[in-house]
């Protein structure tokens, strides 16, 4: 911010705040074990009583870590990299 770089700040807040939306909820830590198991990081079980995320609450945490850039849509689209790499520079 002290770069005066506000236009890459707001496109970050905007794109971090899409991934907490889909992860809040009652079952928080089950819903960052499950982003993070989505990203290819390994991830346990929630501890008891904690419920795992429900198959609707992964569909919306896929899609928003999807929507980011954090995870590819492997079996309905080929994931451009050049433009992946681009997108990580700019940010």
């Amino acid at each position: 911010m002290q770069a005066g770089a506000h236009p890459v700040a707001l496109d970050l807040h905007q794109k971090l705040l899409r991934i907490w939306n889909a992860i809040a909820g009652e079952n928080l830590p089950a819903n960052v074990k499950t982003a993070l198991e989505l990203q290819g990081r390994p991830a346990a079980w929630p501890r008891s009583p904690m419920p795992a995320s429900s198959s609707t609450q992964r569909e919306i945490i896929h899609q928003s870590l999807m929507a980011v850039w954090l995870v590819a849509d492997w079996p309905r689209a080929a994931v451009d990299m050049r433009s992946r790499r681009e997108l990580r520079q700019s940010v």
